[in-house]
């Protein structure tokens, strides 16, 4: 799972097909006539520096390689389109890349993404460039788990509950065996086979997280995620703080994706022992910082041959559209967690069979 040269695919096939001119993948500019204003009409960035699904690509590649330049280069292209191209870049970065790429192995970034969500969405590229450009370095320099991705492989559907009662019992009880499936099972009928029934239950998320009147089963799933009985000590504190602020990153990222969120919330109380109990602690090395001047003039990254997959188009080289060419190149991550690499590594090549 960690890079290494296999990483790495050779861009042939895409110089064959006319989509880059080199081995480096260097890009023919070419400037659109006119400016998509949709995500789904796009093709080029703006700049005419390739397609900009194979930026926005990149800029994930890049986050779980460690490729600290390349990913901000990547968020640049696709965050100074502005409008619906901004809030895609946010919304891939804090939203999605936080549990997907990251997960439990580095929930300083979970505040970080959050802060930066409650703090700075919906303002100009040119105000809040720096501080996405912030939470992306803590992103690319820190451990990494794909854990709560690859979890999805469990199947969700196959369980016998009845009632959101049942599920959330067999909630507690997987999360108190450590087992897995059942946890995954019931999170997914808790939340979404049953997440409308209406409950009373006593509020322990802070009144400032949405919405003022909990009385879905949904949120009192949250309210249980995030109370500190979930957690022991000496890490109580920062492992309720990093819960609610996965809550209010899942409250307010719509759509089905937001699930992956809630199995974030659920692996840091499942794994809580090798996620917050440090012996040392671990910090990224890489302080640097970037302004929106210098990462504009980084003009010699382009997109890894990596980031052509089948999220950014469809090819004739029928490989680049498969399951197992994404696993072998697309969902390589560099420094696994520790802690979590047995885990890891047996999920994902549950992944790749």
């Amino acid at each position: 799972m960690e890079l290494d040269e296999s990483a790495n695919p050779p861009f042939d096939d895409l110089i064959k097909e006319g989509i880059v001119e080199d081995e480096h993948g260097t890009i023919e500019t070419l400037v659109p006539m006119i400016k998509a204003l949709s995500i789904k009409d796009v093709r080029y960035v703006h700049s005419g520096r390739g397609l900009y699904r194979a930026w926005i690509s990149n800029l994930q590649k890049a986050i779980r390689r460690g490729m600290v330049k390349d990913a901000l280069r990547s968020a640049y292209e696709c965050g100074s389109m502005g409008g619906c191209f901004l809030s895609n870049t946010v919304n891939r970065v804090c939203k999605v890349i936080v549990s997907e790429d990251v997960g439990p192995a580095n929930n300083d970034l979970v505040i970080a993404a959050s802060t930066f969500l409650e703090t700075y969405s919906g303002q100009p590229w040119e105000d809040i460039a720096e501080h996405l450009f912030k939470v992306i370095i803590i992103a690319c320099t820190g451990y990494k788990s794909r854990v709560t991705e690859s979890l999805h492989f469990v199947d969700l559907h196959n369980t016998t509950y009845t009632s959101f009662e049942t599920a959330f019992t067999g909630l507690k009880e997987s999360v108190k065996t450590r087992h897995w499936h059942g946890a995954m099972q019931a999170l997914h009928a808790c939340l979404v086979v049953f997440g409308g029934e209406k409950y009373v239950f006593s509020r322990t998320l802070p009144v400032e997280c949405k919405p003022t009147r909990m009385n879905l089963s949904r949120y009192r799933v949250w309210n249980w995620l995030c109370h500190s009985s979930r957690f022991a000590q000496p890490y109580v504190e920062y492992a309720v703080k990093v819960n609610v602020a996965l809550y209010k990153i899942w409250y307010s990222h719509k759509g089905d994706e937001n699930f992956i969120n809630a199995v974030h919330a659920l692996a840091n109380v499942m794994l809580q022992q090798e996620v917050f109990l440090w012996t040392t602690p671990i910090r990224p090395r890489y302080q640097q910082t970037h302004t929106l001047e210098e990462v504009g003039t980084w003009s010699d990254i382009y997109p890894m041959s990596a980031a052509y997959d089948k999220h950014v188009s469809r090819w004739n080289h029928a490989p680049r559209n498969s399951i197992n060419w994404f696993y072998r190149y697309g969902a390589r991550v560099d420094k696994l967690h520790p802690h979590l690499r047995t885990i890891d590594l047996h999920y994902y090549n549950l992944a790749c069979k």
